[in-house]
């Protein structure tokens, strides 16, 4: 018996501020992280289905945790429009200042790649506790990694995740690269994907009426998710045990993980 749980987390952070300038700020922040650790029972920190495979090499269970996500960018900032009293353009006049002056727009756009996920081979080759993992033909685990990304399927609410190419006619992965291992008493390959890569933003629009000096009467409109832009299998979980099977007839294939393009609208008085 052993207590060898343990996890880790190193990063390479980076951060560009913006104060105002000509009405623009904003935040650029970047993030190059990788995270690892041995399994534990606590599945908040390590990779769905990573149990121990032996306490005699536990290298072997040495792998992502949940929150390995490798590359993170957001950008946020806002932008006052030059438009009205005070501004570059159409600054002259109150009728004209209320009509196009005080408006801003605001934005925050994400980027980042996906969540871990282990390949399965379905079988507990050599203990009850752990998948036996899979046995890879003429590909390596890069080349796997470097073949993830999202393909729709037609009258379907769910996307491949891989080439085609390391997919069987009926659905499960192409043993000819990828294969479950079968031999008792043997670990073969445990490999770890990262899954496709995703992208959101969303939009506020701001319109400020000065009424009097201490009242105004402002107006918004927020997008979230704005181009209404689908994720699939971006984040931890979002691969299901089955799919992460290669005897699955739908291997590697998930659904949106994130939520439809939603339009809040609000007015309010500030005084």
């Amino acid at each position: 018996m052993t207590d060898a749980g343990y996890s880790n987390y190193n990063a390479l952070q980076v951060d560009l501020r913006q104060a105002n300038w000509h009405g623009l700020q904003g935040d650029f922040n970047y993030v190059w992280s990788k995270s690892l650790g041995l399994a534990t029972a606590n599945g908040n920190y390590t990779a769905a289905g990573a149990s121990l495979v032996t306490l005699r090499n536990l290298r072997l269970s040495y792998v992502p945790t949940s929150f390995d996500i490798r590359q993170v960018t957001h950008a946020y900032g806002t932008y006052d429009l030059p438009f009205g009293k005070g501004k570059a353009f159409l600054s002259n006049g109150a009728m004209l200042n209320r009509v196009v002056g005080g408006f801003s727009l605001g934005t925050v756009i994400t980027f980042q790649t996906g969540a871990p996920f282990q390949l399965l081979g379905g079988y507990s080759t050599y203990n009850a506790s752990a998948d036996g993992g899979v046995e890879l033909n003429g590909v390596t685990p890069s080349q796997l990694q470097a073949a993830v990304g999202v393909r729709r399927l037609p009258g379907r609410t769910t996307a491949s995740m891989i080439d085609p190419k390391y997919l069987s006619t009926g659905g499960t992965s192409n043993y000819s690269y990828v294969a479950p291992n079968t031999t008792p008493g043997t670990i073969a390959n445990i490999i770890f994907l990262h899954g496709p890569t995703a992208f959101t933003q969303n939009l506020a629009a701001t319109k400020v009426v000065p009424i009097k000096e201490q009242l105004s009467f402002n107006l918004q409109a927020e997008f979230i998710n704005v181009w209404n832009h689908p994720v699939f299998g971006n984040t931890f979980g979002s691969v299901s045990d089955t799919n992460r099977s290669v005897q699955s007839t739908s291997f590697a294939t998930a659904g949106v993980t994130n939520s439809p393009r939603a339009i809040e609208l609000r007015a309010n008085f500030i005084f």
